[in-house]
């Protein structure tokens, strides 16, 4: 018991750096990552010019060069998070941001793109960060802990919201502050098209831009109307952005080519006061075909996923295709005595669904399936356990579906993704389960066995027999004397009765365990049977 409690400390410490592909960047820690696209963080100026020369983004994409080439119909990507810290004798400053990790080679200019963004990304974002780290350890030192304004954050997180055969969307939302009264948010945007790896320009996809600036006057207005805009006129605005006068610093629009429309983006102070905050609205196709590329939107599929920017935005969409734009929000109950929200609300064109449940964080998806839409909202809990509820919704209601346990990975298809479960088959780690989502909205595992994510292992310290499998999963009808002091990885499992596992002699084997307490590994001890179980609780 003294044992099993030693380990239970240890990975409740350990729990959060294990399977999120994280990277503490100041000591240089890096978890494992299977991404054909992952670029480690660099120092400032230093991006390869080999990686930097291999495509021209300025290049504008035509219907000739856009024709599609075989391959899936959505992409296969995902973010990796990078965390980085200043500390004295407090923390003076955290940060945060992503890259972008594209897990098929079908699209080969798109992922030359994807490489000369990540460098060029990740390069800049470190450099900037550096320099804050300076400055505010200059400041520190000058005003001392009792004056010290901070911590100073910059927090930077990306959201997908189109990873199709046709576009590669990108929002970046950023938090930063560095002393004073408040900080600011900030959105940057990042358009690709997948077939030719260039940059989008807005021309290409609105081809009606006198008429823009009235239209998202008026959407705006209707959306926001107690917002106080620091000019008599938006459309008269947004005409700058469209034909500027400034020629040194000329506006522009920060946009997202979306499944079935466009969503524009407007940061702290563009428009309105700073405690107004930030805007977002979307001008969908079905609602303004005339301004539109229809190239961009007569093709998209009916099993995409877009992730919500944050749970207290919201979403603009088109759910039945009538040409009138539903709002969508979902937003926290926080309760700052205890540090977490109660429940969640789920708000679609004004019709709210309490979710009575705790969480300390909300991830929130909108995913259609066929014709029917549904929302993916993800909580997150102690030791980063995370389990996802699910609500099927009409521009009139909001119906909850279950709950999941797991978190989402590489979600951009809802006929095909996968879903990261917590296992406790002897050790507590991470699998991955491929799923699509069913007739009533909730995910179906497409296999009985799961992919172990983490890499983790155990040593044996007395002899296990075991049957030996192929590489396969099937067993091979044959078994093994495993000698004390073998090394054990984890492959798969079922979640319940056996795992298989990679033995460090090159052999594959299935130990058989069961529900009970404590654990047994084919018919032994487990406890007993290996120097170390690490289980979570």
């Amino acid at each position: 018991m003294k044992k099993g409690i030693s380990v239970i400390i240890i990975l409740v410490m350990i729990l959060s750096m294990i399977g999120c592909g994280t990277q503490n960047v100041e000591s240089g820690e890096t978890g494992k990552q299977d991404s054909i696209l992952a670029v480690e963080p660099q120092p400032i100026h230093e991006s390869s010019s080999e990686q930097t020369d291999k495509t021209n983004t300025d290049k504008q994409p035509t219907k000739e060069e856009s024709t599609k080439t075989d391959g899936p119909a959505y992409l296969d990507i995902s973010l990796e998070t990078y965390w980085d810290n200043e500390y004295e004798d407090m923390v003076l400053m955290n940060a945060c941001y992503n890259s972008v990790n594209l897990h098929t080679g079908d699209y080969p200019a798109l992922t030359d793109a994807v490489i000369k963004f990540n460098a060029e990304y990740i390069s800049d974002t470190q450099g900037y960060i550096n320099e804050l780290k300076e400055n505010v350890r200059s400041e520190y030192e000058e005003y001392g802990a009792q004056n010290f304004m901070g911590p100073y954050e910059y927090q930077s997180r990306m959201f997908i919201k189109r990873a199709d055969d046709e576009a590669l969307a990108i929002e970046e939302l950023v938090y930063s502050y560095e002393g004073g009264a408040h900080g600011n948010s900030f959105f940057k945007t990042y358009n690709f098209d997948v077939q030719t790896g260039a940059e989008i320009a807005l021309e290409n996809v609105v081809i009606d831009k006198d008429s823009l600036p009235g239209i998202l006057e008026t959407e705006i207005t209707e959306k926001y109307p107690d917002l106080t805009f620091w000019t008599d006129s938006l459309e008269e605005l947004f005409r700058e952005y469209i034909v500027p006068t400034d020629a040194q610093y000329p506006p522009t629009f920060t946009w997202t080519l979306g499944y079935d429309g466009v969503t524009f983006y407007f940061s702290d102070y563009e428009i309105g006061s700073y405690a107004d905050g930030v805007q977002q609205v979307t001008l969908c196709y079905n609602e303004y075909p005339q301004i539109f590329d229809d190239r961009y939107f007569k093709n998209a599929d009916e099993n995409y996923v877009i992730a919500f920017d944050d749970t207290w935005y919201g979403m603009d969409t088109d759910l039945n295709g009538d040409g009138v734009t539903d709002y969508i929000s979902v937003t926290r109950n926080y309760d700052i005595d205890v540090d977490y929200s109660e429940s969640f609300n789920v708000t679609v064109n004004g019709n709210t669904f309490t979710q009575e449940t705790y969480c300390y964080d909300l991830e929130t998806y909108l995913v259609k399936s066929g014709n029917r839409h549904y929302l993916y909202v993800q909580r997150t809990v102690e030791n980063d356990y995370q389990s996802v509820c699910v609500f099927e919704i009409t521009e009139i209601s909001v119906e909850y579906m279950g709950e999941f346990n797991g978190g989402m990975s590489s979600f951009t298809n809802s006929a095909d993704f996968e879903v990261v479960r917590r296992m406790d088959v002897l050790s507590t780690y991470s699998a991955l389960a491929n799923c699509y989502v069913g007739e009533d909205g909730m995910p179906v595992e497409k296999e009985g066995v799961y992919q172990v994510q983490d890499e983790i292992s155990i040593t044996s310290t007395v002899e296990i027999t075991a049957d030996l499998v192929d590489e396969e999963g099937n067993l091979i009808g044959d078994s093994y004397a495993f000698p004390a002091g073998t090394d054990f990885r984890f492959i798969t499992t079922d979640g319940e009765s056996f795992a298989d596992m990679l033995a460090d002699d090159g052999k594959r084997c299935r130990f058989y365990t069961g529900t009970d307490w404590p654990p047994t590994v084919n018919g032994m001890n487990a406890d007993e049977s290996f120097e170390m179980l690490w289980y979570a609780g």
